[in-house]
């Protein structure tokens, strides 16, 4: 009996010892760097990943800024929780970040500064968009959302305006080509049907209630008639000549609370929006397009863009885009996203030579790996690319994936309560938006008062 326990005993023992020589055998080999033998690649030993608390190797030193109390005095940069700012990255080399933004809103009181938020599903029904255009409208001046779609699938989700509309048809830069048709600058046109119908309506947003302008962009192979009713008052016809250009109808009035529209003969005509706005003040036009990964803004008709730009002249261009190109499994570290992206920044500074770039980052986007939601393998990857993007196009970038927080954010913004984003991991309510949309502004701000 005692010779049976003596052999249990030097069993755990040995036991204990062969664990211990496993144990720091690993640790010694956790100090080897990865190995390359011919085709065959050894990965780095780290046992203790599992309890390390998680970083990102390619992550960049936070830009994060203490706001100046100076410029908190003067409210210029409402106070924030925690008073820190992610910065907007300068890569233009000149020391002249947005320059042509900043410069032209010092005019804000007497002259409309615009801006052109291109965008995928992220910023749609106004996301992100909404609560920036609100903040510049408080310092700068301005009333109205601007430039919104004729027909949308996002119309009852969108705060900013009420829209209500019926048979229309639309066309996108993701419709399979038809040349007949061009495509606006929002990366929509819409054409109206028999009985097609749009209705407009303020939201709840004060500063963008008080419009007194509708303007109407519209192109016409035909004479059309435009049939429109403000504040339920008697209907007004309005002739639209000709014209293979863009152009666009100006209606004009003291308080606009709904306007109706209705198109005559409906075949001669494409519609590329409809925007709310005054004479002054600054406008951020919210251009979504689903599933939109930047690259099909190729599409775009240089052209018609500069046509727009004419009536529209942006001063600031921001890109938001990335979402529907970063995977949990990609391995190619998006150089060929690089390329393309590089390319169409540049042919947009051509088109815009008056105008600021500001890219935007991807944001946090959560996937289950293995039974547990973390951040998808592909978004530090796709973030880093999208910072080299803007320093090889020369334009400003805003790290919006460290703004949220970084690795795992989107998780603690759906498990918020009220939630941020939703069940998705991917998308931002509204809350999420006014979050995400105020530092964007701060960051602005911040950079204007640098700038003065």
């Amino acid at each position: 009996m005692m010779a049976q326990k003596d052999a249990k005993k030097n069993k755990i023992i040995q036991t204990g010892w062969l664990s211990t020589i496993i144990i720091v055998g690993l640790l010694v080999l956790s100090f080897l760097p990865e190995i390359n033998i011919g085709e065959y690649h050894l990965k780095k030993i780290d046992i203790l990943s599992d309890i390390r608390p998680d970083t990102l190797s390619e992550q960049p030193q936070k830009s994060y800024v203490e706001i100046p109390d100076t410029i908190i005095q003067e409210q210029i940069i409402p106070v924030t929780i925690n008073r820190k700012i992610t910065r907007i990255e300068d890569f233009s080399g000149k020391e002249k970040i947005l320059k042509h933004f900043y410069e032209a809103l010092q005019n804000a009181d007497t002259n409309q500064v615009r801006v052109a938020f291109f965008g995928d599903s992220f910023i749609e029904g106004d996301i992100i968009s909404a609560t920036l255009r609100d903040t510049l409208q408080k310092v700068f001046g301005g009333s109205g959302v601007g430039i919104v779609p004729l027909a949308s699938e996002v119309a009852g989700f969108r705060k900013s305006i009420k829209h209500t509309y019926a048979s229309w048809d639309t066309y996108t830069l993701l419709t399979p080509n038809n040349a007949t048709i061009p495509i606006g600058i929002s990366g929509y046109t819409y054409i109206p049907g028999e009985n097609n119908m749009v209705r407009f309506k303020p939201g709840k947003v004060p500063l963008q209630e008080n419009f007194k302008q509708v303007k109407v962009l519209y192109q016409n192979t035909e004479s059309t008639t435009v049939n429109y009713i403000i504040n339920e008052e008697p209907t007004i016809s309005q002739t639209l000549e000709k014209s293979d250009e863009i152009k666009q109808l100006v209606i004009s009035h003291d308080n606009i609370k709904s306007i109706q529209f209705r198109i005559t003969p409906p075949d001669n005509i494409v519609v590329f929006g409809v925007s709310f706005e005054n004479n002054y003040g600054t406008y951020v036009d919210n251009f979504s397009l689903r599933r939109n990964s930047g690259i099909s803004l190729s599409r775009l008709s240089p052209e018609l863009l500069k046509q727009f730009n004419n009536y529209l002249d942006y001063k600031l261009i921001i890109l938001q885009y990335g979402l529907n190109v970063a995977s949990e499994t990609d391995s190619t570290n998006y150089e060929w996203y690089t390329t393309r992206m590089i390319k169409i920044i540049n042919d947009l500074k051509v088109i815009f030579p008056e105008t600021s770039f500001l890219l935007l980052s991807v944001s946090d986007r959560a996937t289950n790996r293995e039974g547990k939601v973390v951040t998808m393998r592909g978004i530090p990857k796709m973030r880093n690319m999208q910072r080299d993007i803007a320093r090889k196009s020369g334009i400003a970038f805003w790290d919006l994936f460290e703004a949220m927080g970084g690795r795992n954010s989107i998780i603690s913004y759906t498990e918020a309560n009220p939630p941020l984003a939703a069940r998705d991991y991917t998308h931002l309510t509204h809350l999420g938006g006014q979050k995400i949309g105020k530092k964007l502004a701060d960051a602005l701000l911040y950079e204007i008062k640098r700038h003065e």
